[in-house]
């Protein structure tokens, strides 16, 4: 499903015009990603990959004490201050 959202926001076709060889319907598709919005799938799934780069550059900053602090993680354009999901140990 993921491969046939990608599909459509790369190309600009309508779901209806999907090609049935990507394995399903694109009406299908946009079906599942209006519920997953609705549920809050991509809030959720945007929170916890902000959550592991935020782990990962603590962690590279703790073992590289030589390194430049980080004090804003840039993802996706809107820069966020680092001290909004992590206190200083």
């Amino acid at each position: 499903m993921l491969k046939i959202i990608w599909y459509v926001l790369a190309s600009g076709c309508r779901w209806e015009d999907v090609p049935p060889e990507m394995g399903c319907s694109g009406r299908t598709v946009h079906r599942r990603l209006q519920l997953w919005e609705r549920l809050g799938v991509w809030d959720h799934l945007h929170a916890d990959l902000l959550r592991l780069l935020l782990e990962l550059l603590v962690e590279n900053f703790r073992t590289d004490r030589n390194s430049r602090e980080f004090r804003y993680l840039l993802v996706d354009r809107p820069s966020y201050p680092l001290n909004r999901w992590h206190k200083p140990v």
